[in-house]
């Protein structure tokens, strides 16, 4: 603990004064604020004012750190400005300290909704084919047709085939199963087009 705020710790111990302090610091911490987010928006006064629906003779009022005559009104105006969400919370004092600290530019930036990571939509992966059997013959050959969007595993159900053609695009390629008792295969698709697969054999 630095010699300063143990300086504070022991002041805030009586009543008015802690109340003195706190006071100077919400003033701080709001018209700090305040100036940090227009000027991370490349915002000029008269620009928040016109967004906020203000004077911009107000606007310099409230990022001067002496005013405390700032409402909620006024400043859940400024939210909707900047696009933020506006808190008003009750704390315990020893949270002071850590207010006291984050005064600073750089913790006080906050990002507007669009800009929020938070409601980025992540873009969803391409589904897999998944195979359909579209025609079985009485000689137990399968046709089977899947569009596969990009290069990939492709499983598929079988009995006891041991070898499969395929048709990729304009590839062809040929491959074996290990044989048993396994009900299923997999075959990879080098291609991300449109495959007919044949398996067949005993």
């Amino acid at each position: 603990m630095s010699e300063l705020t143990e300086t504070i710790r022991q002041e805030l111990k009586d009543k008015e004064t802690r109340y003195i302090y706190d006071d100077d610091l919400l003033n701080t911490y709001i018209a700090t604020q305040i100036k940090t987010l227009r000027e991370q928006r490349g915002w000029t006064q008269q620009r928040l004012a016109e967004e906020a629906g203000m004077k911009q003779t107000r606007i310099s009022v409230l990022e001067d750190v002496n005013y405390s005559s700032w409402t909620a009104k006024v400043l859940r105006r400024l939210a909707q400005a900047f696009d933020l969400r506006l808190t008003i919370k009750f704390e315990e004092f020893n949270s002071f300290f850590k207010d006291f600290e984050g005064v600073k530019p750089e913790l006080l930036a906050r990002r507007s909704f669009n800009d929020d990571p938070a409601f980025k939509d992540t873009p969803k992966p391409a589904k897999q084919g998944k195979p359909t059997v579209t025609k079985a013959v009485q000689t137990g050959l399968h046709v089977i047709e899947t569009e596969n969007p990009r290069a990939s595993q492709l499983d598929f159900p079988f009995a006891q085939r041991a070898r499969f053609d395929v048709i990729a695009g304009t590839g062809t390629g040929q491959a074996d199963i290990k044989p048993g008792e396994q009900t299923s295969g997999t075959l990879a698709l080098s291609q991300p087009q449109m495959a007919l697969v044949a398996a067949g054999g005993k």
